[in-house]
């Protein structure tokens, strides 16, 4: 609220009045809302629509409520009165003052439209750069491992993204692979998902085993975040030399194995609680050997939750078709091939969710001792 020509006592109290739209008793700003016209008190001191305490206060004696409508909604009012003098506003003072109101309403609604569009840039620049910052924190490249082809892919729904990936290298030639995906979305979820890549790294290379490695992450993660978001996350490691793949699941998407020398697609379903639900969780690790020619798909479930314009979902099993289809191809073409058939399953329809994949195959020529 805004006044003009009154003395500094007068003004602040001014600045503590409410004028309610609708109030038990009538009022000349009810009243001025429910016709959407100019209401006209020529007897303040008596008149039912003024509070008599006001009328004493402020020394009014004939006032008039204009409405401030812009584009045919009222968006304020604008009060003038004559002060002590008693007399009334003629029909053409309300008329200026109308042109006034609407020439008013006009100039608050273009301030409030330039101070949102002023604030919706600078939120667009803080996005922006939290994006650039957060895919700082995914790998710039992808481990180079005799034997052995990695891809990956990750696709935001929004500026920023709840999903992760990382590869770790470890001692011995060994590497780490983790893939992640939080509950929640936008700034909460990505800030979440920063602490919880950060976290797992650093247990990764500090604990022997994977289910290890999550587990006491998955304890910091409680400790540090007591919030009710949650990520659910695979980590798992690669022994290029067994050709050994050891991996522990927290609650995530069960990873596809395929297998061409069996014609066989394998489900690996062993999981356990998602990290950041409670302490003290115990996981299921397993360990699977990759004979020359395998491919291992993790994956979030952007990819499997996907709908088409009929609201139909993309599937675990379109998606292990595609990866038993394609698994000849090297791992990156593979990636692409299952993003191509996304696209085009979903077609007109925004991707509303993350997507992250991750590609471990072994070539056919690997070196490592076949099992």
């Amino acid at each position: 609220t805004k006044a003009y020509g009154l003395d500094p006592t007068l003004q602040a109290k001014f600045n503590t009045l409410m004028f309610p739209r609708e109030s038990e008793a009538p009022s000349a700003f009810s009243e001025m809302w429910a016709i959407k016209a100019p209401v006209a008190i020529e007897d303040a001191p008596t008149n039912r629509l003024i509070d008599q305490k006001l009328a004493r206060a402020f020394d009014l004696e004939s006032l008039v409520v204009t409405p401030l409508i812009y584009r045919g909604e009222i968006i304020g009012a604008m009060v003038v009165d004559q002060g002590p003098r008693p007399r009334r506003f003629t029909a053409h003072e309300i008329q200026v003052l109308m042109g006034i109101s609407n020439q008013s309403a006009v100039a608050i609604e273009n301030a409030r439209l330039n101070e949102q569009a002023e604030i919706k840039k600078r939120l667009d620049y803080e996005l922006g750069l939290a994006r650039q910052i957060q895919a700082s924190f995914l790998p710039s490249s992808r481990p180079v491992v005799p034997g052995y082809e990695i891809a990956a892919a990750w696709r935001s729904a929004r500026e920023v993204s709840g999903d992760f990936y990382d590869f770790i290298n470890l001692s011995d030639g060994r590497v780490g692979f983790s893939i992640a995906d939080v509950s929640d979305k936008g700034m909460p979820a990505a800030l979440f998902m920063v602490l919880t890549r950060t976290l797992i790294r650093a247990m990764a290379i500090g604990k022997p085993t994977p289910h290890e490695a999550l587990e006491r992450a998955n304890d910091l993660i409680i400790a540090d975040a007591p919030t009710d978001m949650f990520a659910t996350a695979i980590y798992g490691v690669l022994d290029p030399h067994s050709a050994q793949f050891t991996l522990s699941n927290a609650g995530h998407n069960p990873p596809l194995w395929f297998r061409p020398r069996r014609e066989e697609l394998t489900t690996l379903k062993e999981h356990g609680i998602a990290l950041g639900v409670r302490t003290m969780i115990v996981l299921p690790q397993k360990t699977i050997g990759l004979e020359p020619g395998d491919t291992l798909l993790l994956y979030t479930d952007g990819v499997t939750d996907a709908i088409n314009t009929r609201e139909e979902e993309f599937g675990t099993a379109r998606l292990a078709d595609l990866v038993a289809a394609h698994a000849h191809l090297p791992a990156q073409e593979l990636v692409d091939e299952i993003l191509r058939s996304v696209r085009e399953f979903t077609g007109s329809v925004a991707q509303f969710d993350d997507l992250t994949m991750v590609v471990l195959k072994r070539e056919m020529n690997g070196s490592a001792n076949e099992r």
